[in-house]
């Protein structure tokens, strides 16, 4: 069986299920007929205790496709500190009562609206269904599980970090093992955290909180610690209260952590880098395209923002007349390289840098870099745009 689409995203996680919505949107997209196919159930509300913090840009976009309804907290500032205990923040950008640096929302919570979103919107549902082969001539083929050959005149792979279609299409990637864990739960605390986001460097690694909305339950916030994988295993082997008391100490007493509200979930860490973002008629977008250290918070932002990108890229083709899997991904690349090189390898090298032994000259050269900009306020504008996404030319969905 035979059928066709303008546009095939495959991975309906949350930049899939973002792309889908984007590209078929007819007033903010390029309305392009799309079809979103995937391995699972698209319609599934599965559990996800993970957070993300969006950029007041990446904001901006959803509230423009009409993906609202959000319970997002802000983050109004970051404290960041490395040592021991009595040793003062090294690093604070306050909060200046303007934007916030980012919102924090539950990822649960984020993938109900877009579900919601999508079944108001023109997106062609093949759920259960697994691509089992790409071939590209003068369309893209992708024979399905179900026997179907789908041609499409673009396919957005959003299949995640070991993407399928990425292989497919025969593009490489380079990864770094970091050898590490991070360990991710939400906690329950005594002391409010008022906005502030902080970040503690360890001898290996980072422990940082993600301000919550607080509920019945009381002050919340979300806990991504990264460590030594063994280091990480060892942590979930403990007790409740045993791991309780050891996230406290971690966060040196800041908060008081009182209980879980949860549950503990860990993952390895690595930072991947793919050859190019586009060949033929596929574009990467998501962590199909990159995966960064999380301890730079940007992992889905860097994935809206290739969105944003791919749609005016692809709605400029459509209104010029030209194919989009041809016309549409050449500004496309361009744009989205220079974007991800600066902050991946930022993180990388911050995240990797040890306080103290045999590359703890990364670690001063980290509290080198931390004592200066806290010495220049005037800088302190220019990092909190950086991290709320609004330096460098934007996509017009994110300005």
């Amino acid at each position: 069986m035979s059928e066709h689409t303008q546009i095939a995203v495959i991975g309906a996680g949350l930049s899939g299920l973002l792309a889908a919505l984007t590209l078929s949107d007819k007033t903010q997209g390029p309305g392009c007929e799309v079809t979103l196919i995937d391995a699972g159930q698209i319609n599934s509300t599965s559990k996800d205790g993970r957070v993300t913090a969006l950029t007041p840009s990446a904001m901006r976009m959803l509230a423009r496709l009409g993906i609202d309804g959000i319970d997002a907290t802000p983050m109004t500032g970051m404290r960041v500190g490395e040592g021991s205990a009595d040793t003062p923040w090294q690093f604070e950008l306050p909060d200046t009562g303007d934007e916030p640096l980012a919102y924090n929302v539950e990822n649960e919570a984020l993938r109900a609206a877009l579900l919601k979103r999508l079944k108001n919107s023109a997106v062609v549902l093949r759920d259960e269904v697994r691509v089992d082969g790409l071939d590209q001539d003068s369309l893209a083929t992708l024979s399905l599980s179900d026997g179907t050959q789908l041609t499409a005149a673009l396919v957005v792979a959003a299949d995640g970090r070991n993407s399928a279609v990425r292989r497919m299409a025969g593009l490489s990637v380079t990864t770094h093992d970091f050898k590490q864990q991070a360990l991710v739960t939400t906690i329950i605390h005594a002391e409010p955290h008022d906005g502030m986001a902080l970040q503690r460097f360890q001898s290996v690694g980072a422990v940082a909180s993600l301000p919550l909305a607080t509920t019945s339950v009381g002050h919340r916030s979300q806990i991504v610690w990264s460590d030594r994988t063994e280091a990480v295993k060892a942590a979930r082997l403990l007790s409740e209260d045993a791991l309780i008391a050891l996230i406290d100490d971690r966060l040196w007493q800041a908060l008081g952590v009182t209980g879980l509200d949860a549950p503990v979930q860990s993952y390895p860490l690595i930072a991947q880098r793919c050859e190019a973002l586009s060949k033929g008629r596929v574009a990467l977008v998501g962590d199909a395209a990159r995966v960064i250290h999380p301890l730079a918070g940007q992992g889905l932002n860097l994935g809206i923002r290739d969105i944003a990108a791919l749609a005016q890229t692809i709605g400029d083709a459509v209104a010029t007349g030209q194919d989009i899997g041809t016309a549409g991904l050449i500004g496309y690349e361009r744009w989205r390289q220079t974007d991800e090189a600066s902050l991946g390898t930022m993180t990388t090298a911050f995240s990797a840098a040890p306080s103290r032994g045999p590359l703890s000259v990364l670690g001063h050269a980290r509290r080198i870099a931390f004592a200066m900009v806290d010495d220049l306020p005037s800088l302190h504008g220019l990092i909190r745009r950086e991290a709320a996404g609004e330096t460098g030319e934007r996509p017009i969905l994110l300005k």
